[in-house]
C-alpha cells in the first residue's frame, strides 16, 4: 500500500528553487528520515520505515538535474554523468535553525537515457543521548574505552554513525582529565561541539579534508588523540590502519555494513587474502572490545527502537587457539553465554511493550543464523 501525503495544494508544473526549499523544510519539520528526487520518479519520503509519496507527479529528468545542482553546485550533474557518485552534506538555512542532510547523487538509468537519484537522510540537530537511544549501560561503558576497537554494524540506515556520534560526545562530557578526540566521516553527519568540557573534538570530512580513511587514520596517529573515530571501515587498508592504532595503544571506533556480529567479522576477513586471514583474525582478536549489531523496529506507540547483538571481547578468551573455521561457533556460544543475542533483545522489547505482538512474530521468524552469509574459501 502507497502512503502519500501532497506537499502542494497546486502542484507545480515545473518545480523551482522554492519549491525544493519547502520539500526539505516540510520533510526536516514532519521528522521524516530520508527523501529521494529521481528523474521519472515522485519525490518520496520514509517515515518510521515506510515510503510516502510527497508529490502527485513524477520529477522530469531536468527537475532531477536542478535540485542535484542545487544542492551541491553547478558542476554537480556533470560528475555525476561521468560515473562518478558524490556524497556530501548540505545545510537549509532557516531563520529558526539550520537543517542538516546527508545526501547522494548518483547515475541511474532513466527510460532510454540516464538519469539522476538524489539521496537525502535528514540529520536531527540535536543528537539523542545514549539514554535516549535505549543503550544499556553495559555498552555505554565501552564509550570509555582506552585502547582497542569497538566496532558498530548494521545496514545502512540502522542509526551506527547516530551511535557513534553519541559515544563520542559522552566520552568527551564525562571525562575528568578531558580527552582529544579525532573523528573522520564521509560526510559529517552530526555537528559535534568543538570543545566538551576539558575535552576538544575535531571532525574532518573525507575526502574532503583527506583522501580516505586508512590515510586518515595514519594521520590521527601524528596527532596524540585519546580517541579516533572512523566512519567506515570497508577496505583492507582502513582495517589494516584501524589495527595497527589498536595496537600500538589507542581507541578506535568504527562501523561496517553487516547482517549481523558474525557477518561483520566475515566481511572484514573476507576483505583479505586467504593466506593472511589467520594472521589478521588473531590481530583484530587480540585488538576487539566489542562488536555490536543493531538495526531499527518499528516501535508500538510510534518511532523506532533499537533491536541489538553484541559481544564483548575480555581477557579470558584464548586467541592463539582461535581458527576461522572455529570462529561462527565461537562467536555463537559467546553470544548465548553474555545472554547477547538479538532472540533474547527482540523478546525483551515484546514484554516490555516496546513492539507490537506482529512485529515480535514478523522478526521471530525473519532472523535466522547468519550462517553461510559469507564464505572463507578461497
Amino acid at each position: 500500500m502507497m502512503y502519500m501525503n501532497y506537499i502542494f495544494d497546486v502542484e507545480p508544473a515545473y518545480l523551482l528553487q522554492t519549491h525544493y526549499y519547502q520539500i526539505l523544510k516540510y520533510a526536516y519539520t514532519h521528522h521524516y528520515s530520508d527523501l529521494s528526487f529521481q528523474s521519472g520518479c515522485p519525490v518520496m519520503a520514509v517515515k518510521d520505515g515506510r515510503n510516502i509519496q510527497l508529490t502527485m507527479r513524477s520529477l522530469t529528468h531536468h527537475e532531477a538535474e536542478d535540485v542535484t545542482n542545487l544542492l551541491y553546485g553547478s558542476n554537480a550533474v556533470a560528475k555525476v554523468l561521468t560515473g562518478t557518485d558524490i556524497d556530501f552534506s548540505y545545510v537549509l538555512p532557516d531563520k529558526d535553525k539550520c537543517k542538516r542532510f546527508r545526501v547522494n547523487a548518483t547515475m541511474v538509468h532513466y527510460g532510454s537515457s540516464i538519469g539522476v537519484q538524489l539521496s537525502l537522510r535528514i540529520m536531527p540537530m540535536i543528537l539523542p543521548t545514549l539514554d535516549a537511544l535505549n543503550f544499556p549501560d553495559k555498552l555505554a561503558q565501552l564509550s570509555y574505552v582506552r585502547e582497542g576497537i569497538v566496532i558498530i554494524c548494521g545496514a545502512t540506515g540502522s542509526g551506527k554513525s547516530t551511535l557513534l556520534a553519541s559515544m563520542m560526545t559522552e566520552r568527551a562530557q564525562k571525562s575528568q582529565l578531558g580527552e582529544k578526540i579525532i573523528t573522520f566521516e564521509s560526510p559529517i553527519e552530526y555537528l559535534l561541539p568543538a570543545q566538551i568540557g576539558h575535552s576538544i573534538i575535531a571532525q574532518s570530512e573525507i575526502p574532503r579534508y583527506l583522501p580516505s580513511y586508512s590515510y586518515a587514520v595514519k594521520n590521527a596517529l601524528r596527532r596524540t588523540p585519546t580517541a579516533i573515530m572512523v566512519g567506515e571501515s570497508r577496505d583492507k587498508e582502513t582495517l589494516l590502519s584501524v589495527i595497527e592504532s589498536a595496537m600500538t595503544g589507542h581507541a578506535v571506533y568504527s562501523t561496517v555494513h553487516s547482517q549481523s556480529v558474525i557477518g561483520a567479522l566475515s566481511r572484514i576477513l573476507l576483505l583479505f587474502p586467504s593466506n593472511e586471514r589467520d594472521r589478521v583474525l588473531y590481530d583484530l582478536l587480540s585488538s576487539l572490545r566489542a562488536i555490536i549489531w543493531q538495526s531499527l523496529l518499528p516501535r508500538s506507540q510510534g518511532g523506532r527502537v533499537a533491536l541489538r547483538e553484541y559481544i564483548l571481547f575480555d581477557q579470558h578468551f584464548t586467541y592463539s587457539q582461535m581458527s576461522i573455521n572455529k570462529l561462527d561457533s565461537f562467536l555463537e556460544s559467546e553470544m548465548t553465554r553474555q545472554k547477547s543475542t538479538r532472540q533474547e533483545h527482540l523478546l525483551s522489547l515484546y514484554q516490555q511493550g516496546e513492539i507490537s505482538q506482529e512485529t515480535f512474530y514478523q522478526y521471530s521468524q525473519s532472523f535466522k543464523a547468519d550462517k553461510g552469509e559469507y564464505s572463507y574459501a578461497g
